[in-house]
C-alpha cells in the first residue's frame, strides 16, 4: 500500500479516537497524526506530508474554516481533500461557507462511520485519478520537447526557450550564445555502415555532450574549433584576453592537444578525429 498520511482534527478526544478506530481498522492511511485545534492542526500540516484532512468546525483558537482557507491557500495543501464536521445548526449555510473555502465534503455530527468510510474511499480514488493524470500529462509534455532517437530536446523546445533567452537578453540588456553542432561526414556513416549504425552514432554523440557539458551560468563556457596545426602563440594571447575580461570559467575544445590549460584550470576536449566505434 503507497505510504498517506490523514490529519484528524477535533477538539474532542472522543471523536477523533472514533475517527482513528474506523480508518485503521480498514487500512485506508498507513500514518495518522491528530490535533485538538487549528493551530496545533496547521503546524503539523507543514511539518509533515498530509495526504488527507478530516477537521471539526468549531473549535478554540483557529477554527475549521481558517484552518481549511490556510491550507488551501498554500501550495502544498491544494489539491489535498477535506472533509468537514460540524454539529452545528444552521445546515445548508454552513455548507456552503465550508464548499466556498475549499473543503470537499461535509458531514453533520453525530455521524455514520460508515458513511464516513465511504466518502474518504471516494475521494482516496479521486485523488489516485488525478495523481495518474498528472503523471501522465507530465510524460506527454515530456515527449512533446524530448527527440524520440537521442533522448535531448527537439527542435520545438530548442526554439521556445531561445525565444525566451532572448527576449530577457533584450529586457536586462545582457549577451547570449548559441552552439550550433554540424556532424561531419554523416551521410557517408550511413552510406557506409547502415542506418542503424547511424542512430547509434547520433545516440552516441547526444550522451557524450550530455555528460561532457553541465548546467553552466550565462558567460561561463567558451567553445573552440582548434585548427589542426594547433592554435598560434598569438591566437593563445587573445584567447587568454578574451577568458579574462568575460571571466569565462570553462573552455570546450573540439581539436587535438594545445597550451590552453596553462590558464584556464577546467577544459574539456571533444576529439573531432574520434572513431565511431568510441562513440557508439
Amino acid at each position: 500500500m503507497k505510504e498517506n498520511t490523514l490529519l484528524i482534527v477535533d477538539d474532542s478526544p472522543a471523536v477523533r479516537t472514533l475517527i482513528k478506530n474506523a480508518v485503521t481498522e480498514n487500512s485506508l492511511f498507513s500514518h495518522i497524526l491528530e490535533a485538538q485545534d487549528g493551530m496545533e492542526a496547521l503546524k503539523l500540516f507543514f511539518s509533515n506530508k498530509v495526504d488527507f484532512i478530516i477537521t471539526d468546525i468549531m473549535m478554540p483558537k483557529v477554527d475549521g474554516y481558517k484552518l481549511i482557507s490556510a491550507i488551501k491557500e498554500s501550495e502544498a495543501g491544494k489539491d489535498i481533500p477535506v472533509i468537514m464536521l460540524s454539529a452545528g445548526r444552521k445546515g445548508v449555510s454552513d455548507k456552503v461557507k465550508g464548499l466556498e473555502i475549499g473543503a470537499s465534503d461535509y458531514l453533520i455530527k453525530p455521524f455514520d462511520s460508515s458513511e464516513l468510510l465511504a466518502r474518504i474511499i471516494v475521494f482516496i480514488r479521486m485523488q489516485r485519478l488525478q495523481e495518474e493524470l498528472k503523471e501522465k500529462n507530465a510524460l506527454l509534455e515530456k515527449l512533446s520537447i524530448t527527440d524520440e532517437l537521442t533522448g535531448i530536446y527537439n527542435r520545438r523546445y530548442f526554439y521556445e526557450y531561445m525565444n525566451m533567452q532572448a527576449a530577457l537578453a533584450k529586457r536586462h540588456s545582457y549577451q547570449i550564445g548559441c552552439i550550433m553542432i554540424d556532424v561531419d561526414h554523416f551521410k557517408k556513416i550511413n552510406d557506409t555502415f547502415g542506418h542503424d549504425v547511424g542512430d547509434k552514432a547520433l545516440k552516441g554523440l547526444a550522451r557524450l555532450m550530455k555528460d561532457k557539458i553541465r548546467e553552466i551560468k550565462t558567460k561561463d563556457i567558451l567553445m573552440l574549433d582548434e585548427p589542426t596545426e594547433g592554435f598560434s602563440t598569438e591566437q593563445l594571447d587573445k584567447i587568454r584576453i578574451v577568458l579574462e575580461q568575460l571571466n569565462i570559467k570553462q573552455v570546450i575544445i573540439v581539436s587535438h592537444e594545445t597550451k590552453i590549460e596553462s590558464f584556464v584550470d577546467n577544459v574539456i576536449r571533444i576529439n573531432k578525429n574520434e572513431q565511431i566505434s568510441s562513440i557508439v
